[in-house]
């Protein structure tokens, strides 16, 4: 360390902390009024100046002057970053996925900034991105996908029906194309049939976390704790889904934004947005209201033969291993329905449209029949809530 990097005596810690982060960091401000701040060695992660930027701060300068800054100075230093930042342009920061006109990304979670750029027809690894990303404590990474697997290793490690893997695969291709609805995927079957561990395998193909596996919330902040933080999840067990939660959830699988004050303050009202992918497991969920009920796909699994039973530890060491060609094997399949969407035209489309086109284009380069399984369903469930409805049901026997 040379004497030019000696901090001059009279020069307040926090200023310098201030001038350290403008030369190394580009500052923001998202589409929630969130500062961040953006390496310049890093250009495509946003960091939180409030979060993590911290410690990076505090790193870097300690690596600049050789000595550690003062609690107090950080604080303030944050502070005046958020006010500069604070006087940008916003702009969206992405969560895992993110949309740039025709092509996709993913962020593979990792340090030096590497993620896939999915086209139509293709998809390579890099690290430019035109997309800013956001990470939080729960995203973890991804492994580098690799050619040349199959998705039927995939269909292999999971013990859903045969009937049922068609619409597991359409939800798994869509939880990787942003901007568009995505239906929540419902894992059901009687106890032991390993629901959990089935999520767990899906989950961390697509967004792995510390906490793939979530609890029922118990109300909107719990909700928007679980909800935020990670793109795709599944909440476990699920026995009862209660009015307000049902709202939630169709407000997560569209992106509609919905009101709450007690997650801030009692003078103000703040909007939460956020659009997820999101799966379920669930003896019996009880009645799905109307809304919820065309927005939920089902997947049955099938009980797994004493013979074939292997420990969760065993199974998730194999599948460890198995992940970057699984992955890339889904990659393959995502390019493919890229490149046939624009193509895929269709008079005759359920209340997620979006969703039954997308699985039309897998049909058509994959070979399934994922969507007249999908329309099946639809009625099925629609069948489900009116019978469950106590007025539906009164005027359908009036009509009789």
């Amino acid at each position: 360390m040379g004497a030019a990097d000696d901090p001059p005596e009279e020069t307040p810690q926090a200023t310098l902390l201030v001038e350290l982060a403008t030369d190394l960091y580009d500052l923001g401000i998202d589409t929630d009024r969130t500062a961040f701040a953006v390496h310049k060695d890093r250009p495509s992660i946003a960091l939180p100046i409030k979060g993590a930027f911290r410690v990076d701060l505090a790193k870097a300068f300690y690596r600049r002057f050789g000595r550690a800054p003062g609690g107090g100075a950080l604080t303030d230093a944050q502070t005046t970053l958020q006010g500069i930042a604070g006087e940008r342009e916003p702009v969206t920061l992405h969560l895992r996925v993110g949309r740039h006109g025709s092509d996709v990304y993913l962020d593979l979670g990792r340090p030096d900034g590497k993620m896939v750029r999915i086209t139509r027809g293709r998809w390579a690894i890099t690290t430019e991105s035109p997309l800013l990303f956001r990470r939080t404590q729960l995203t973890s990474e991804l492994p580098i996908p690799q050619r040349g697997g199959s998705l039927q290793e995939l269909r292999t490690r999971l013990n859903v029906t045969d009937a049922s893997w068609p619409i597991v695969l359409g939800w798994l291709v869509a939880a990787f194309i942003p901007g568009k609805p995505h239906p929540i995927l419902l894992l059901g079957g009687q106890q032991g049939v390993g629901k959990s561990t089935a999520a767990r395998l899906l989950i961390v193909l697509i967004d792995p976390s510390p906490a793939p596996l979530r609890s029922p919330p118990s109300n909107a902040r719990q909700w928007a704790i679980t909800a935020s933080a990670s793109w795709c999840f599944c909440v476990d067990n699920v026995s009862e889904i209660k009015a307000w939660w049902s709202d939630a959830l169709c407000k997560a699988v569209t992106g509609d934004g919905w009101l709450d004050r007690a997650l801030f303050t009692d003078s103000d009202v703040s909007v939460l947005s956020f659009q997820r992918v999101i799966a379920f497991t669930s003896i019996d969920t009880g009645a799905l209201r109307g809304d919820l009920g065309e927005r939920v796909l089902l997947a049955d699994l099938e009980p797994i033969a004493p013979d074939q039973r292997r420990t969760e530890e065993e199974l998730l060491k194999d599948y460890e291993a198995a992940r970057p060609l699984l992955l890339g094997a889904l990659l393959d399949l995502v390019a493919l329905v890229l490149q046939e969407l624009p193509r895929t035209k269709s008079e005759s489309l359920p209340r997620m449209a979006d969703f039954a086109a997308l699985l039309q284009a897998m049909d058509r380069v994959a070979g399934t029949d994922a969507f007249q399984t999908y329309i099946d369903q639809d009625a099925r469930i629609a069948e489900d809530v009116v019978q469950s409805d106590a007025v539906a049901m009164a005027i359908l026997n009036l009509v009789e």
